[in-house]
């Protein structure tokens, strides 16, 4: 398999079992991981290479958030291009202000951890347990509080001020997946840093893997309640129906025999095509070559 996209090749496609089959969402993460893995990695490259001027750090995530968020919704897309045509739009004094901001919180964050567990190990005693809890605490909602702000930058037109109200309210909608999404950053975090400092020279990791996959397992988790709270009820309030939710033929996931009002381009005979018979096919005229 190859790391980088090959358009002479065309790939094996996704057979029409596998798409209309309804996959539970822990299969469904998996699948999706395995068919973008080599586009994670790019991604992942990419991401590095255009945080390494930290005032870039804010639009680069929402760029990455931006082409995993269609990884995710399983839209068609041109990594190279999308990454960098959306690196190209979010490049703005707002989300340039909420990568330093992250950062600075990020950072100070695990200067309190740090400290925190110096604490407890010097004088173990009720308060400085509860200053170390209170910390851990501040931290996955931070964590997740990011999350649907960058996700909502991805994907909607508001003010900042709207997308932080959301994001508290979302932070306890979505509380079932939100523990989901602090059990895989731990859980990646712990691994990958344990590799590293057990292995140093495979800190070549950071280029292969966590960033991209992160996001990806945090966009998973995150959009499904973004859009059923804000964007499904936008479409509702038109009228319509939100487009993501339909198929080519404009079926959507709950219609299976009405096809919204469209005429699919093609219909699938179900077994019912009949083989050529080369041998009754009469060839006449100039073959063109």
């Amino acid at each position: 398999m190859s790391l980088f996209y090959t358009p002479e090749k065309s790939g094996k496609g996704v057979s029409k079992e596998e798409a209309q089959r309804e996959i539970k969402p822990f299969f469904k993460f998996w699948s999706l991981l395995g068919r973008k893995f080599w586009y994670l990695i790019q991604l992942n490259c990419l991401y590095l290479l255009l945080c390494i001027p930290i005032v870039t750090f804010g639009p680069a995530t929402v760029a990455l958030t931006r082409v995993v968020r269609r990884f995710v919704i399983e839209q068609p897309i041109f990594v190279f291009s999308e990454f960098f045509g959306a690196f190209k739009k979010s490049f703005n004094i707002r989300t340039v202000f909420l990568g330093i901001t992250s950062l600075v919180f990020f950072i100070s964050f695990l200067f309190s951890l740090f400290y925190s567990f110096y604490i407890v190990n010097a004088e173990p005693n009720g308060v400085n347990y509860f200053t170390l809890a209170m910390t851990m605490a501040s931290g996955a909602v931070l964590l997740i509080v990011n999350a649907y702000i960058y996700t909502q930058i991805a994907c909607l037109d508001l003010k900042m001020s709207a997308m932080l109200k959301n994001a508290g309210i979302l932070c306890i909608a979505g509380f079932k997946r939100n523990i989901v999404i602090l059990f895989g950053f731990v859980a990646t975090i712990l691994i990958t840093s344990v590799i590293i400092l057990s292995w140093p020279f495979l800190i070549i990791l950071l280029l292969l893997a966590p960033f991209a996959q992160l996001a990806f397992f945090s966009v998973f988790n995150v959009y499904p309640v973004i859009q059923r709270y804000i964007v499904n009820p936008f479409y509702e309030s038109l009228g319509e129906r939100n487009p993501e939710t339909q198929d080519y033929s404009g079926a959507t996931s709950d219609e299976s025999d009405e096809r919204g009002g469209k005429t699919a381009l093609f219909t699938d005979l179900g077994g019912q095509e009949m083989p050529i018979d080369r041998k009754k096919v009469k060839s006449s005229g100039k073959l063109i070559k």
